[in-house]
């Protein structure tokens, strides 16, 4: 991964005119956590055509990630100054605004970018990823099903699959694992990109139907021998959630220490796994780092479900710490979280029985 980076610095010193080697790189170095580098690329895009709109919406997002919510929206304003965007940059500003606490504003902005069938879908995708962060799985199921229906009249199949393989991977996640396994296999009757294989096969591991998942990640770095995020990230969290199940924390942790240099760019994934490996092994205060990684994140806490888990680790890690007073508080801010979450959830009646048993 990192020859890539010195490739695109390569070309960039060639072509310095050159538009889209900026934004590529941006895009590759937000993939890995290295947010500021990202954003330098994208302001970089920018002086070289400011009337483009991709390097705004991806700049203002590494400025969320960078926790510098004010230099984002500050980036979004310019691009609405030069009158450039469509339904990107106002999905951009809903997400600006929901960040800002400002629902007023973000309603209307989704509003706004319904009226085109490919913004109405991005509205649909915002407003399933924010149910399921609420705990809200019902209604993201109902959400999800819309958005995928408009996505097959769209001719978006491979789109389509996405979202069914992170629907079933929220699914599998929060207790419900035939769930799980029923999108997957609908993403993968839908297309047969190794992208899409790879997060089936996450999910498959996730639910239990190893072999199915074990043959379809053979394929993967069978046809992706060089791909590095595939060998670095994807393998590596493949092979630790299976550990995981199988009860051996101490293979999972190993596994994932070949994600390290690259984990800031996908937290939700490495950090909150890891975390839950040190729990497993006994090591709460390790497990307490890593979910504190991920809170650390305060731009995916309502846009995503796995920080709400995080936050139910970081309880977890207190109890099992010994801290029985951290740990309430700590409940008590995942419950506060999903306050309006479907009261069915297993891992949320499973949380409730844990915090009945601190009181």
């Amino acid at each position: 991964m990192e020859k890539g980076i010195q490739s695109w610095e390569l070309l960039k010193q060639s072509y310095p005119r050159m538009n889209p080697a900026y934004i590529n790189l941006s895009v590759t170095l937000r993939f890995i956590g290295q947010f500021q580098k990202s954003v330098d690329n994208d302001l970089l895009a920018i002086q070289i055509d400011p009337d483009t709109v991709n390097p705004y919406v991806a700049g203002a997002f590494n400025y969320s990630a960078l926790a510098r919510l004010d230099d984002a929206k500050a980036l979004l304003n310019q691009a609405q100054q030069r009158k450039i965007g469509g339904s990107s940059l106002q999905l951009a500003l809903a997400h600006s605004a929901v960040l800002d606490g400002d629902m007023a504003s973000a309603e209307r902005e989704m509003e706004a970018a319904k009226a085109s069938p490919l913004g109405k879908g991005r509205v649909l995708q915002l407003q399933v990823d924010m149910a399921a962060a609420r705990g809200q799985i019902g209604s993201a199921r109902q959400l999800n099903a819309e958005l995928i229906e408009s996505l097959k009249r769209m001719d978006l199949a491979a789109v389509a699959a996405s979202r069914l393989n992170d629907a079933g991977f929220c699914e599998a996640s929060v207790g419900y694992p035939e769930r799980g396994v029923e999108a997957a296999s609908a993403a993968l009757q839908l297309a047969q990109s190794w992208d899409v294989k790879l997060d089936a096969a996450k999910i498959l591991a996730l639910a239990g139907d190893e072999k199915k998942a074990q043959t379809l990640v053979a394929e993967i770095i069978k046809e992706r021998p060089l791909d590095a995020s595939v060998q670095t990230l994807d393998v590596p969290f493949f092979r630790a959630s299976i550990d995981l199940r199988h009860k051996n924390p101490s293979a999972a942790i190993e596994d994932l220490a070949a994600a390290t240099p690259y984990e800031a760019g996908r937290p939700l994934e490495i950090n909150l796994l890891r975390g839950q490996a040190f729990l497993a092994a006994g090591r709460p205060a390790d497990a307490a780092t890593e979910f504190k990684k991920v809170l650390a994140r305060r731009d995916l806490k309502p846009f995503d479900y796995r920080y709400a888990l995080a936050q139910l680790g970081a309880a977890r890690a207190s109890a099992a710490s010994g801290d029985a007073g951290a740990a309430r508080t700590a409940y008590q801010d995942f419950f506060a979280l999903w306050k309006d979450a479907d009261p069915d959830i297993p891992i949320l009646k499973t949380a409730k029985a844990e915090y009945a048993k601190l009181q």
